[in-house]
């Protein structure tokens, strides 16, 4: 993995960040193609690492409402095991865009390999959508709001793309209390995020950008076996990273992967935020 300036939350640094983690991604978390936390229900904490992966994209799922044959844009597409699985399991149309061309052609060649027709799959930003008013009936954050520094942009174009009662979900992580200097660093040069917005600051921004706010979900307590099984996978996966990366690339990736732990996981809490376009 490539590193940054911590003081550069830009879209070429995000994108070189997550061109350069294709391949780690794969040998830690296998072929689901999905990179994001996972979903614990209570009293299922036996469930593993990939299926609760899927819980929290069937969860994102859920709260799109969408019918067979409608279309679902996903923001920030990662490896595309979401845009795939949501695909198949609701029926619908799905555009998966990423600011990774390395992304973008893995996640084709995932879809191609299971002969799903349903996605497409593109570079773009999500502050300047490439797509038609009304073109969407839901459009998807997960983890993908903490890297944009102009959230309200985002917002912004979410509610341009989409048709009236469409649903914007996002599934990320918020201050519950202030970090340290320490961590906040850390924020900027591991998780590339400029700052992680508080749940009231999420409420405004939907708000303020025409939605209609129709649930605001505490998941915090079911998100946070993530930083554990993200550890387990690297002393799992250790061999390989270490034959792909080389002995100290391997150690850069652990210790990434416990910084993440620390400054995301154990530090924030996580919000599941539905809202509507009137």
């Amino acid at each position: 993995m490539t590193e940054h300036s911590a003081d550069l939350i830009t879209a070429d640094a995000i994108a070189e960040y997550y061109d350069g983690s294709v391949e780690a991604f794969g040998i830690l978390l296998g072929e689901g193609g999905s990179i994001h936390s996972g979903y614990w229900p209570d009293g299922e904490r036996d469930v593993s690492f990939t299926r609760a992966r899927l819980n929290l994209t069937e969860l994102v799922g859920d709260r799109c409402r969408l019918a067979p044959g409608q279309r679902l844009l996903d923001v920030g597409s990662g490896l595309g095991g979401p845009a795939i699985h949501l695909a198949g399991a609701c029926e619908v149309r799905v555009t998966g865009i990423t600011l990774s061309g390395k992304q973008v052609e893995t996640s084709r060649a995932k879809a191609a390999a299971v002969g799903c027709d349903l996605v497409d799959f593109h570079c773009a930003d999500a502050l300047a959508l490439p797509f038609e008013d009304g073109s969407f009936d839901a459009v998807m954050f997960v983890e993908t709001m903490m890297h944009i520094e102009d959230r309200a942009t985002a917002f912004a174009e979410a509610r341009r793309v989409l048709r009236p009662g469409g649903r914007v979900v996002v599934a990320d992580f918020v201050e519950d209390t202030p970090l340290s200097t320490v961590e906040s660093g850390m924020l900027k040069s591991v998780v590339r995020s400029p700052f992680m917005p508080t749940r009231e600051h999420y409420r405004k921004l939907a708000e303020g950008n025409g939605f209609s706010v129709e649930e605001m979900l505490d998941i915090t307590k079911q998100v946070r076996p993530t930083a554990e099984h993200y550890n387990r996978a690297v002393v799992a996966a250790r061999r390989k990273l270490s034959e792909a990366y080389g002995v100290s690339g391997a150690g850069a990736i652990a210790a990434m992967i416990n910084a993440f732990g620390r400054v995301a996981v154990r530090a924030h809490g996580y919000l599941l935020l539905v809202a509507a376009k009137p």
